[in-house]
């Protein structure tokens, strides 16, 4: 082989860890943001649960016992959960938010996300 095809090889190789890289990291970030709604959808779940025991919505995630929330996993530790909203009568949105502020998922009383 000469230079100019070791060249060419080990160029090749590199766009094809470059494209490899990117795509790697775009599923890990697109399965860390299921990870964040299936935890919203918990504390729907969790919310409605509370609702029926004290007959009212919780306005904070310390609130819920912990037996109706599991504790987040390490998988979705870009983001912190809550409930917005100060009202226990009304419905308060189970929400997350990326720790960096980029984005911020809310799951409304029938489960659609926003």
């Amino acid at each position: 082989m000469t230079l100019i095809e070791v060249l060419v090889v080990v160029i090749v190789i590199g766009i094809l860890a470059a494209i490899g890289g990117i795509s790697y990291t775009h599923s890990v970030r697109e399965a860390h943001d299921r990870d964040a709604v299936a935890y919203l959808h918990v504390l729907r779940h969790a919310a409605l649960a509370y609702r029926e025991s004290w007959n009212a919505y919780p306005t904070a995630l310390a609130q819920v016992p912990e037996a109706m929330v599991p504790a987040a996993t390490q998988a979705s530790s870009r983001w912190t959960y809550g409930f917005s909203g100060a009202d226990p009568t009304q419905w308060t949105l189970p929400t997350a938010t990326e720790k960096s502020g980029a984005g911020q998922l809310q799951i409304l009383e029938n489960g659609t996300i926003q």
